[in-house]
């Protein structure tokens, strides 16, 4: 239950952060017409305001599928260096998709689960765990044009920043 509570709270984070960052500035244009006189008609000619439309933010298609083996670098700052993992993978099982990153023989160290943001298809909240350790992760996916997953992710029980670059094998 604290897991889905996450993950729900970061897919609010995100939605707002896209609502915020992609939302037009309103504009307020009104015409009021003359008004009515006893040469021309007895009803008056209600104000005219024009309709504002602002332009869709680009985003991947609704079909951006993150499924699949990806090689990942990145930088961990609470042991202060650059990190490789060589095979991780990521199956979608309904709304959820399954991480699990491996060592270069095949062997998990970290299992992980991520959920796609409605609202920016391009960013996918994750919550992660090391196999043989008692705190887990979260961060944000966001999906590249070309396909690259890049994250920012921290430590639940610590405020520290980590960065992870996931290319697709």
């Amino acid at each position: 239950m604290k897991m889905k509570y996450i993950l729900l709270s970061m897919l609010s984070i995100t939605s707002a952060f896209a609502y915020t960052s992609h939302a037009a500035p309103a504009t307020a244009n009104t015409t009021t017409a003359a008004p009515a006189t006893a040469a021309t008609s007895a009803a008056p000619v209600p104000a005219v305001t024009p309709a504002t439309t602002a332009a869709a933010p680009a985003q991947a298609p609704a079909s951006a599928d993150i499924s699949g083996t990806y090689q990942c670098q990145g930088y961990d700052p609470y042991n202060k260096n650059n990190y490789n993992f060589p095979n991780v993978t990521i199956t979608k099982n309904g709304d959820v998709y399954n991480i699990q990153w491996q060592d270069a023989n095949g062997n998990p160290l970290m299992l992980g689960n991520a959920v796609q943001n409605p609202d920016a298809i391009n960013a996918y909240a994750i919550m992660y765990w090391p196999l043989k350790r008692d705190y887990y992760n979260v961060g944000l996916y966001v999906r590249k044009p070309d396909g690259t997953l890049e994250s920012h992710w921290l430590s639940a029980s610590q405020g520290l920043v980590g960065t992870e670059t996931c290319t697709r094998k």
